[in-house]
């Protein structure tokens, strides 16, 4: 007969605490002994899950990773020549570069066409810069079809590649974010794009939010 061993986080370390504190009273025990003791079974407790249930720690260092989807969509040559693909599909981790900028917006999203002249100025600011050697921009259109990528491209004269997503496939890798939602990615070669920085909606800044993405990958 086979037993599987079930653990519950929650109970486990709740077990370790008061198993270590049995018999005590609270009105008689040092606060700081048991905020000590709590902080010991919280801590070993995390150990025991992490060494059980190794697939805890790979939850959060997948959280850090974007999905490296196959992005379909039609491109013009010079966005094809812009990326350094061979054409559609391809995937993000495909752009011989080191870093991406991707905005995830809707073509009926008032904060993306709002936002829209501002992103589209921070990218010919970095195509006549050093950073063009290191970095590239794409949009992707949550929702969008490729008529409707392709009018807001010409309404707000974008110049980076944009691509549609009309069934939502990257939307719900991503968990379902709001728009605009930009994140600045580190290429780190197949199924391995690592989130460098990422802002959900709106920043009151486009300028400090898109310094910090570039601090924080030492651009800057």
């Amino acid at each position: 007969m086979q037993y599987t061993l079930s653990l519950n986080p929650e109970r486990l370390m709740t077990s370790l605490f008061f198993r270590r504190c049995a018999g005590r009273s609270p009105k008689s025990a040092d606060p700081a002994m048991l905020s000590l003791q709590l902080g010991t079974a919280l801590l070993a407790g995390a150990l025991l899950l992490g060494l059980l249930c190794p697939g805890a720690a790979d939850a959060q260092e997948d959280a850090a990773l974007f999905p490296d989807l196959s992005l379909q969509g039609q491109l013009e040559p010079e966005m094809v020549e812009q990326l350094g693909i061979s054409g559609t599909p391809f995937r993000l981790s495909d752009v011989p570069k080191p870093f991406l900028f991707v905005e995830i917006f809707s073509m009926y999203c008032p904060y993306c066409q709002r936002d829209a002249p501002e992103v589209n100025r921070i990218f010919e600011e970095v195509r006549s810069s050093n950073l063009w050697e290191e970095l590239r921009f794409v949009g992707i259109g949550t929702g969008n079809t490729q008529y409707e990528v392709d009018v807001y491209a010409e309404q707000f004269q974008t110049r980076f590649p944009l691509l549609p997503d009309n069934d939502f496939t990257m939307h719900s890798a991503l968990g379902n974010v709001g728009t605009p939602y930009y994140l600045l990615l580190r290429n780190a070669g197949p199924g391995k794009l690592e989130v460098i920085h990422s802002v959900e909606g709106a920043p009151d800044n486009m300028d400090a939010m898109f310094a910090t993405m570039l601090r924080k990958a030492g651009l800057q």
